[in-house]
């Protein structure tokens, strides 16, 4: 079955609060309305991923100025208008943990890239968590010495894509 990426849209919370408990351990959750901000904040940057009618992935990206990114579990989100950011932030990815092999990560990546295109984002920034520092450096990521924003853990790692 094929996997269909669109937009992510607040209706959409509830599958996102679904995979996130997925994908992540309970230290990493964040609240609906956490994400409801950054939803909000990221309309052409953020993405879910289908497989017939089930959420199978999504993508929460923000355009910013700087490279600050932004703390865990937080509902204060800069809107920057991607035309003017300078960064993409990549905030949030979590896949299914049934649809893992099937590409959704990397069609969820592609889609981001087609929003940015023609853009001056220059920088690419994330914070690694639960080992997938691997995953990010296939993808071009590199490990960054800036200080990582509040609430990641100590075993989380600043990753930078220029």
């Amino acid at each position: 079955m094929e996997i269909k990426v669109q937009p992510l849209h607040q209706r959409n919370i509830d599958d996102v609060l679904r995979l996130q408990k997925t994908a992540y351990a309970a230290n990493f959750l964040e609240d609906a309305d956490s994400f409801l901000a950054k939803i909000a904040a990221s309309p052409s940057t953020s993405f879910g991923a289908w497989r017939g009618d089930a959420m199978v992935g999504y993508l929460i990206a923000l355009s910013l100025m700087t490279n600050e990114g932004l703390d865990l579990n937080t509902s204060n989100v800069p809107t920057v208008p991607i035309r003017e950011a300078r960064v993409m932030y990549i905030h949030d990815i979590a896949v299914n943990p049934e649809a893992r092999g099937l590409g959704v990560a990397d069609h969820l990546l592609q889609r981001l890239e087609e929003a940015v295109r023609g853009s001056a984002i220059s920088l690419w920034h994330l914070v690694s968590v639960q080992g997938s520092q691997g995953f990010w450096e296939k993808r071009g990521f590199e490990v960054s010495s800036d200080p990582l924003p509040n609430g990641y853990g100590p075993e989380a790692v600043l990753m930078l894509r220029r």
